[in-house]
């Protein structure tokens, strides 16, 4: 069946925070598995996201570097949708309409009269009209040609007079964020006191860059003037810093600006600040944010090309640094980013700019090593993470349980895979005995039983319905060493992973289910090496040609020697033997195998069957070469062979390694048909 999943809006019902390690490590257990790096099985995570129980899905960096993408689009269109400048000179269009009207009104209502004062009024009321009809285009001109026109409409006037109110706010807040807050309008006293504050601020700095006491002091100053300031600064630097990003975000901006813009912005800032010397203070502290904070991008066009529209002065800066916002966030969810980085993220922002769902997910994101680490399934050192033991464990249990959940192994075998009976070990437990079991007596357990049934008295009336017989474990010891080939064609046909699946999953179960067992671990190429079980997930294949069988067995048969009771080697490879170790040590290697390279690889063989040590193969990847060399191989040995796919590897291992264990472990077992392939007599070794 296809995978499905439910994608929902965020509505606050959801909690990606309340995530456990188990769904963690069962998402990268792939991963982990196949690359064996917790670091970068973690990196690819963030990035893809994960898939909750509940069908919900948690945004990886991927999904939120799109939104992010989109965002910055969006701010990009937003600072250009509108055109600032252009809305000013309508609105002055508008000024000059009604005071047209107004004047078009008043000669209308003159004309009837003969009197010579009138008819000097209409005189100076038409040359209103040419003035106004005159007016320069140049915006900022035509604003200081009306600055001094005395209106005769009282409604033209007013909104003259408030569009002033609004520019010089607009200008103010643009270059100083937000400094007119603390002002319902803009008198001539509310611009003084402004341009004191700037004038204390910029004696301030200068004292601070010739290293003298500050006068005033940065309290003193804040008591003062500290309702103008935004973000409640509680440092001279803090204040300097918060207003040069600002004053740095405005010549960016006015650098993204065309020069006819430029040159509107800059006059108007002049002629509407100057009557209270407020630009040539704005002017000053320019220049000494510039000399306290030089690494800031000044001038930096915020675009790679002009912008022909600006909408307001101050939602442009918004949008600019939200734009800066959004571009540091990108820089750090890059390819490369710290993930430990990620709990430094200003929340708020994330929140306004992309919503609560991606912080959400962020925060997810940014705990998911520390849940980890929290339920004991990652160590690190350093910066270097690695999977617990309890990681492992886990690991291999998740493994084996999907490999059961796709067998139904119990259907299959027809039998549990530890039987009880009469047997050398006792463990501690009885059971009620049932014909044709042998009669050995729980005595204490069976007096008991006839005591709960007649109650006390003797003599004690025991019927075969009280007989209770000791229980023991009928096993023997058995001895399993998996081969896993780690030579470069096994991820090259894609064999890796399950090769991997399955040595994590039979180490699991024998130490699961047989904890008497001994199990070790081979890995093989151009040589072989043993793989300490706590290092099974990390192993990774070599890069190395060479598929160095004969030196994987003799380290098995090796390992093997040491230990007792019913011993086999489970060996998964894809290829035939195409090397092997000289007398001096060195490794030989060719492709086709050499005759040399076939008679030691057989040569090991026999010494194992010797030992009494089955060897069974599963072999990924039939040719006819590797199918010659297996079967000679299993006629020399006796063991079992299974040629099989990637797909169905964990089915043939684990079914025939239950079946070989309770072989052992359990004559009266039920039996599970062997496979067996006739050897090419065609192949001669």
């Amino acid at each position: 069946m296809r995978s499905s999943y439910r994608y929902s809006h965020w509505d606050g019902s959801q909690d990606y925070l309340n995530l456990d390690g188990s769904q963690i490590l069962e998402e990268i257990a792939d991963d982990l598995i196949y690359h064996g790096d917790v670091t970068a099985a973690l990196r690819r995570l963030l990035r893809n996201g994960l898939t909750l129980k509940d069908g919900n899905k948690i945004p990886g960096i991927r999904e939120i570097l799109n939104r992010i993408k989109q965002k910055k689009n969006q701010l990009s269109q937003d600072i250009s949708s509108s055109d600032f400048f252009g809305s000013i000179k309508q609105q002055l269009e508008e000024i000059i309409n009604i005071e047209q009207s107004s004047l078009s009104q008043l000669i209308d209502n003159l004309k009837s009269s003969s009197r010579q004062s009138d008819k000097d009024s209409i005189d100076a009321l038409q040359l209103r009209q040419i003035q106004l009809a005159s007016l320069p285009d140049f915006l900022p001109d035509k604003i200081s040609s009306l600055s001094n026109y005395d209106f005769t409409s009282i409604e033209a006037y007013e909104r003259f007079e408030e569009l002033m109110q609004k520019l010089k706010k607009e200008i103010l807040d643009a270059y100083f964020n937000n400094i007119t807050k603390a002002f319902n309008s803009l008198t001539e006293k509310d611009l003084n006191r402004i341009r004191e504050a700037l004038s204390n601020l910029n004696r301030m700095i200068e004292q601070k860059l010739e290293g003298k006491e500050l006068d005033p002091s940065f309290e003193e100053f804040m008591q003062q003037y500290g309702d103008m300031f935004d973000g409640n600064p509680s440092s001279l630097e803090e204040l300097l810093s918060n207003l040069a990003q600002r004053s740095a975000m405005m010549s960016s901006l006015i650098a993204s600006m065309t020069p006819q813009q430029q040159a509107i912005l800059s006059n108007l800032s002049s002629q509407l600040l100057s009557n209270l010397d407020i630009a040539f203070e704005a002017d000053r502290l320019s220049e000494n944010l510039r000399k306290m904070l030089p690494n800031l991008n000044w001038d930096s066009p915020l675009f790679n090309r002009e912008i022909n529209n600006v909408s307001s002065i101050t939602q442009s800066l918004k949008a600019a640094s939200d734009l800066s916002t959004l571009k540091d966030l990108e820089s750090l969810l890059s390819e490369n980013f710290d993930f430990n980085l990620l709990k430094e993220l200003d929340w708020d922002s994330i929140r306004n700019l992309l919503g609560k769902d991606t912080e959400n997910a962020l925060k997810t994101l940014s705990n998911i090593a520390e849940i980890l680490k929290k339920e004991g399934l990652i160590d690190q050192k350093g910066s270097k993470l690695s999977l617990s033991p309890k990681a492992i464990r886990k690991l291999g249990g998740n493994v084996l349980d999907k490999i059961f959940a796709k067998l139904s192994i119990d259907k299959q075998l027809g039998h549990q895979i530890l039987k009880e009976g009469f047997g050398t070990e006792y463990l501690g437990t009885s059971k009620k005995y049932e014909f044709g079991d042998p009669f050995d007596l729980d005595l204490s357990t069976t007096l008991y039983q006839s005591l709960s049934r007649n109650g006390k008295g003797t003599p004690v009336k025991i019927t075969p319905d009280d007989f209770f017989i000791k229980e023991r474990d009928s096993s023997t010891r058995s001895s399993t060493v998996v081969m896993i080939d780690l030579s470069l064609s096994m991820p090259m046909r894609e064999n890796f992973l399950p090769a991997k699946k399955v040595a994590l999953a039979i180490y699991h179960l024998i130490k699961q289910k047989f904890p008497k067992d001994y199990v070790g671990l081979v890995g093989f190429s151009e040589v072989a090496h043993e793989i300490k079980p706590e290092n099974l997930p990390s192993v990774s294949w070599d890069f190395v040609y060479g598929t160095n069988i004969a030196h994987g067995l003799a380290l098995a048969r090796k390992m093997l020697g040491s230990q007792s009771g019913t011993k086999q080697i489970i060996m998964i490879t894809d290829g035939e033997p195409t090397a092997h170790l000289t007398s001096a040590g060195e490794v030989f290697f060719s492709y086709p195998p050499t005759r040399e390279t076939l008679r030691e690889t057989l040569l090991e063989v026999a010494r194992c069957t010797k030992k009494q040590i089955t060897i069974n193969s599963f072999v990924l990847d039939v040719n006819p070469y590797l199918v010659s060399f297996i079967n000679k191989l299993a006629q020399i040995n006796k063991g079992r062979v299974f040629y099989v796919t990637p797909e169905n590897l964990e089915d043939f291992v684990l079914i025939d390694f239950l079946a070989r264990s309770n072989s052992y472990k359990n004559p009266r077992s039920s039996k599970i048909s062997r496979r067996f392939y006739p050897t090419d007599p065609s192949y001669q070794f």
